[in-house]
C-alpha cells in the first residue's frame, strides 16, 4: 500500500512472545517518498521489509532496498551480539541519506556479553550514510563496553560529515562521578584517534530525562527530532 503523505513512522513499544524470539515485521512501502523520520527499529525484534525485500544481516544495498527520503533514524542494538551488529549495518545501508542518527545500546536480559566484535567493525567497508551524510549521532544508554567503543571507532574513521557526537551514559553510570570519568576517558580516547571529519564536537552527557520521549512529542511535526 502506497503512503505518499507519510512523514513519520514511530514504533511505540513492542510485544514479543514468551521466548523473546517473535519477530515483528516493519514494512515500508516503496511509495513513501516523504518519510523523513523512522524509529526506534530494534535489531533483535524488528524485521524490516522495504517493498518486497526482507532485510537480512547479509543484505547488500541496491535501489529496491533503500529509502532515500529518511533523514532521522533511530535504532536499538546490542553491540555485543554479532547478528545484531550485522543487522545494524544492513539497516544503515537501507537509509543512504540519514543526517541524524540515534543509536540506543541495549543488553540482553542475562547481562552483557564479553564479545566486542572488533574484527567485524575493522573489516566492514564504509556505509554510505555514515560516510557521507550523517552530521549528528547520538548514542544513548552508553556503558563504556568495548563493543560500544569498537562501533565508535568505526564511525570515527569513516564518517566524513560527522561534526557532532553526543554520548549519553546510563543512569547507573551517571550516579557515580568515578564511572562518568571513566566513560568520558574512553570516549576521549576515541576522539583522539584519526577522524574522517576534521571539525567535530564530542560530548559525554547524562541520560535522557524520564518520559521525555512521548507519542505526543513524536507526532508533533513542529518537533524536528522526536528522539532527542
Amino acid at each position: 500500500m502506497d503512503s505518499p503523505l507519510l512523514e513519520r513512522l514511530i514504533l511505540w513499544g513492542i510485544l514479543v512472545g514468551e521466548d523473546f524470539l517473535t519477530a515483528v515485521r516493519v514494512k515500508i512501502a516503496a511509495g513513501a517518498p516523504n518519510l523523513r523520520v523512522l524509529g526506534y527499529l530494534e535489531t533483535r525484534f524488528h524485521q524490516l521489509q522495504i517493498g518486497e525485500n526482507v532485510i537480512k544481516p547479509d543484505t547488500m544495498a541496491r535501489p529496491s532496498t533503500m529509502v532515500p527520503s529518511v533523514k532521522i533514524l533511530a535504532l536499538k542494538v546490542n553491540f555485543g551480539a554479532l547478528e545484531e551488529v550485522k543487522m545494524l549495518a544492513s539497516i544503515l545501508r537501507c537509509f543512504p541519506n540519514v543526517e541524524t542518527l540515534h543509536i540506543e545500546s541495549v543488553i540482553a536480559a542475562d547481562g552483557p556479553t564479553r564479545k566486542h566484535n572488533g574484527k567485524f567493525w575493522r573489516e566492514l567497508r564504509p556505509i554510505k550514510c555514515l560516510k557521507s551524510q550523517v552530521k549528528k549521532m547520538l548514542v544513548h544508554e552508553f556503558r563504556g563496553d568495548r563493543s560500544e567503543i569498537e562501533f565508535l571507532k568505526f564511525a570515527a574513521r569513516s564518517a566524513e560529515k560527522l561534526g557532532t557526537l553526543l554520548v549519553g551514559v546510563t543512569k547507573e553510570i551517571f550516579a557515580s562521578a568515578l564511572k562518568v570519568k571513566e566513560a568520558a576517558a574512553k570516549v576521549a580516547a576515541v576522539s583522539r584517534r584519526a577522524w574522517a571529519c576534521d571539525r567535530r564536537f564530542v560530548l559525554v552527557v547524562g541520560p535522557r530525562v524520564a518520559n521525555v520521549w512521548s507519542f505526543r512529542k513524536a507526532s508533533d511535526l513542529y518537533v524536528k527530532d522526536p528522539f532527542h
